[in-house]
């Protein structure tokens, strides 16, 4: 019985620490993408301004 309980122990502690790591990594990669969708769009931005101060 208590070899049972300590199976199921290990699974769930398992399962709580991959669930932990899962749920960090997609806040820290929500948090890139979204640095790097402003940093293309401030990018976008510049480059544009350029091409239209060439074509003037």
């Amino acid at each position: 019985m208590f070899h049972n309980n300590f199976i199921v122990f290990l699974y769930i502690n398992l399962f709580l620490k991959g669930l932990i790591l899962y749920l960090s990594n997609e806040i820290i990669w929500w948090n890139i993408t979204a640095l790097d969708q402003s940093l293309l769009k401030y990018n976008i931005t510049i480059i544009s301004n350029e091409i239209l101060n060439e074509k003037r």
